[in-house]
């Protein structure tokens, strides 16, 4: 895939909040405590995007792992949320979805 092919497919079919994050690093050349910002916001976007991807297939799941969901509702009755929460998110879906890729999208 070209360059060019890539950044299309982000900007265009990624989500608003990707593909923003996305033109911003990459148009800011000349400052670069803005083009880490812009790297640092695009990191938290995928991380939120994949996280939500993750929950999402798991909330289809027709059968539920009692721990796993045990800490997903620990985690949404927390209260405000960070990155790590996002992170332990992902990491323990990830954990469940480990032996069970056919299950997963985009696989």
């Amino acid at each position: 895939m070209h360059q060019q092919d890539l950044e299309d497919q982000i900007v265009y079919k990624f989500p608003y909040p990707s593909a923003e994050a996305y033109l911003r690093f990459n148009n800011s050349e000349s400052m670069a405590m803005l083009k880490y910002s812009s790297l640092l916001d695009m990191a938290e976007i995928y991380l939120h995007y994949l996280s939500t991807v993750l929950l999402n297939v798991y909330a289809l799941e027709k059968e539920f792992d009692p721990k796993l969901t045990e800490c997903l509702i620990e985690k949404f009755h927390k209260g405000k949320w960070g990155c790590g929460d996002y992170v332990e998110m992902m990491r323990e879906l990830c954990r469940f979805y480990k032996n069970c890729t056919d299950k997963l999208p985009y696989t």
